[in-house]
């Protein structure tokens, strides 16, 4: 079945499906279970990636105008795999994770990112709390 771009791209479907099969061509060495695993990626039963290797997350707005970006025709992102805390097995709260930034003394990595427009769901509320 070839899969369609988004109506909102100017990429042709044929690059979806491209990549698509070759996501679908990584194995682990050893192993030769697929690499490609959206679930190995997900937070609390949510995966920012498919099993085709597309972002599932919202199009890219702009932090001061909330405008959608438009101005770049591919976004490339690195799917990292979560890691909850051992003894709870969830994921910090924005709470704890300014508590690890003012423990540190230091949250000038966090101001940073905000001050250029890195931003994530979390920082208000993380920002509340330091």
């Amino acid at each position: 079945m070839r899969r369609v771009a988004p109506a909102a791209s100017a990429l042709p479907g044929i690059l979806f499906d491209a990549w698509a099969a070759r996501v679908a061509e990584e194995k682990h060495f050893r192993t030769k279970a697929r690499c490609y695993d959206s679930q190995a990626y997900a937070v609390k039963g949510r995966a920012a990636i498919s099993n085709s290797g597309e972002l599932q997350i919202a199009w890219p707005v702009f932090a001061d105008t909330g405008a959608a970006v438009d101005s770049f025709d591919l976004l490339l992102a690195t799917a990292t795999r979560p890691t909850p805390d051992r003894n709870t097995r969830d994921y910090p709260t924005a709470e704890q994770i300014a508590a690890a930034w003012r423990y540190t003394g230091n949250p000038q990595y966090f101001l940073e990112n905000c001050k250029h427009g890195i931003h994530t769901f979390q920082d208000d509320e993380i920002r509340k709390h330091l």
